[in-house]
């Protein structure tokens, strides 16, 4: 992975693993760490598929975060707690502690929508009381982030809803995106 400084319009940082296909990266809040989302899986166990990095070392603090045999397509810091999200190929939204030893909540996960292999996404709400994350099936998915229990669907593709994302200053305002190209606006 590479870190670049679009003032000087190169590379200033470069983080060196075996990671294969990164699919995404968040940083924390402080911006101190970061985590980024591979696609690499070994002997079904996806043991570099999520790593934290520390941003100034560009050492990685952790790469047995996620012990599944799924890779990872999103990762999303929460807004204000010290948390994270991966969106997992097995049709779940795992939770993870946004500190060391940064283990994965095993006891609390949001189901209900389908991954079905496509790279979907998630996101918080602004405030951080919401988790939506598209679907296979073309829906957004709502859930409370305290309770992880379904909240509500949207109908918004007629086939994959590939990412959500909130308004950064309406927080009422959600759009999804489909793998088609369309966009759906939602108020």
């Amino acid at each position: 992975m590479k870190l670049w400084d679009i003032r000087i319009g190169g590379v200033v940082k470069e983080y060196h693993k075996s990671l294969g296909e990164v699919m995404d990266v968040d940083f924390n809040r402080e911006g101190k760490h970061f985590v980024s989302a591979s696609d690499i899986a070994n002997e079904n166990v996806s043991e570099k598929a999520i790593n934290v990095w520390d941003f100034a070392s560009q050492l990685p603090l952790s790469n047995q975060v996620y012990l599944e045999a799924y890779t990872c397509s999103c990762v999303r810091y929460h807004p204000w707690e010290s948390i994270f999200v991966a969106q997992s190929n097995a049709s779940y939204i795992a939770i993870f502690s946004g500190n060391t030893p940064f283990k994965m909540n095993k006891y609390k996960r949001f189901e209900g929508h389908q991954v079905c292999g496509y790279r979907i996404q998630c996101n918080f709400s602004p405030d951080g009381k919401l988790v939506v994350s598209g679907s296979s099936d073309g829906r957004v998915y709502l859930y409370p982030y305290t309770t992880t229990k379904l909240l509500k669907v949207l109908e918004a593709h007629p086939h994959v809803c590939t990412d959500v994302s909130y308004h950064p200053t309406l927080p009422s305002v959600l759009a999804s995106g489909g793998w088609e190209g369309d966009v759906c606006i939602f108020n």
